[in-house]
C-alpha cells in the first residue's frame, strides 16, 4: 500500500506527518521574507547613534511567564551593544528577573561571565536590587550611592565602564525589558532627563510599547521572537530569533494544510456515505 493509499484510509498520517515536521522544524533554516516595522528600524538606529563608550542604563524585568517570547531578543540585544562597544549598567528588578537575567549573561558571555574580556570593561552587573520606582530615582542621583559595588563585591570604581557613569546626567541611553521598566522607565527617567528610550517586551505588550512610541517617549521597540527576528536581520548579529520564526511559520502553514486535507478528505467521505444510503 503506498503512502497516499494509508493517507486516504486513515487521515491521521496527516496530523503524524505534521508532528514530525513540527518537531524537526528548528533544526531547519529556511529563509523567509521579513518586513522591517519602523520601531525595530527605529530601535536599531537609536543604538547606531550612539558612540564607542557611550553610556546604557539596563534594566532586566523580564520574568519566567514571558521569556518564550523575550529571552532570545534579550539575548541579541546584548551581543549587539556589546559589539558597539558601548558601557553598560545592567540592574534586575526582581528575583524572577535576575534568574533571567543570569540566563542573558550566561548565554552572551559564558557561564563564568565575570572572567569574560567584556565584564567590567564593557558591561557590570549589579545583580537584583529591589524597590522598583525608588531603585530607578535613586540611581538617577548617584549609582554608587545605592550601589557601590557590583553583584561580586567589586567596587564600580575599580571597573573601567563605571568611570564616567553615575547620574542619570552621564546615561546616553536608558533601554528596559519587561513590565517594570516599561511602566517605570518614562516618567522617572526618559521625560525628565530627555534620555533615549528603547523597550523589549512580548508581542501581547506591544500596545503599551506602541503608547510610549507614539508619543515619542520611546524611540523604539522589540516586541517578541518575531520583531527579534527583524533585529537579527539588520544587525547581522546571529540567535535564536529567525529560526524560531521560521518554526511558526512553518507550523502554522502545516496546520493550515492540515485542516485543510482533513476537511476535503472528511466531505469526501460525507458525500460518499450519502451516496451508498
Amino acid at each position: 500500500m503506498s503512502a497516499w493509499d494509508k493517507i486516504k484510509k486513515d487521515p491521521r498520517y496527516i496530523y503524524l506527518l505534521t508532528a514530525a515536521i513540527v518537531i524537526l522544524s528548528p533544526f531547519l533554516y529556511i529563509p523567509i521574507p521579513l518586513t522591517i516595522d519602523k520601531p525595530v528600524a527605529d530601535f536599531v538606529a537609536t543604538i547606531e547613534a550612539l558612540k564607542p563608550h557611550d553610556n546604557v542604563y539596563f534594566g532586566s524585568g523580564l520574568t519566567s511567564t514571558i521569556i518564550g517570547e523575550t529571552l532570545d531578543p534579550q539575548i541579541v540585544i546584548l551581543r549587539y551593544m556589546l559589539e558597539k562597544d558601548l558601557d553598560i549598567i545592567l540592574w534586575s528588578t526582581s528575583p524572577d528577573a535576575d534568574a533571567i537575567t543570569l540566563q542573558t549573561f550566561t548565554a552572551v558571555l559564558g557561564a563564568d561571565y565575570q572572567n569574560s574580556p567584556y565584564y567590567g570593561k564593557n558591561i557590570i552587573d549589579l545583580g537584583y536590587i529591589p524597590g522598583g520606582g525608588t531603585t530607578i530615582i535613586s540611581h538617577a542621583n548617584g549609582i554608587r550611592s545605592l550601589n557601590p559595588t557590583d553583584r561580586f563585591g567589586t567596587p564600580l570604581d575599580d571597573l573601567p565602564a563605571a568611570q564616567d557613569f553615575n547620574t542619570a546626567n552621564d546615561m546616553d541611553m536608558i533601554f528596559g525589558s519587561g513590565a517594570g521598566p516599561l511602566q517605570q522607565f518614562p516618567a522617572t527617567l526618559g521625560i525628565p532627563y530627555d534620555l533615549p528610550t528603547l523597550f523589549l517586551y512580548h508581542s501581547g505588550g506591544a500596545a503599551m510599547m506602541a503608547i510610549h512610541y507614539a508619543s515619542e517617549q520611546a524611540q523604539g521597540y522589540i516586541a517578541g521572537v518575531g520583531q527579534g527576528a527583524q533585529l537579527e536581520l539588520l544587525t547581522g548579529v546571529q540567535g535564536n530569533n529567525i529560526i524560531f520564526q521560521v518554526a511558526i511559520t512553518l507550523i502554522c502553514g502545516l496546520a493550515l494544510v492540515g485542516l485543510i486535507v482533513a476537511n476535503i478528505y472528511s466531505l469526501a467521505t460525507r458525500s460518499k456515505r450519502m451516496e451508498e444510503m
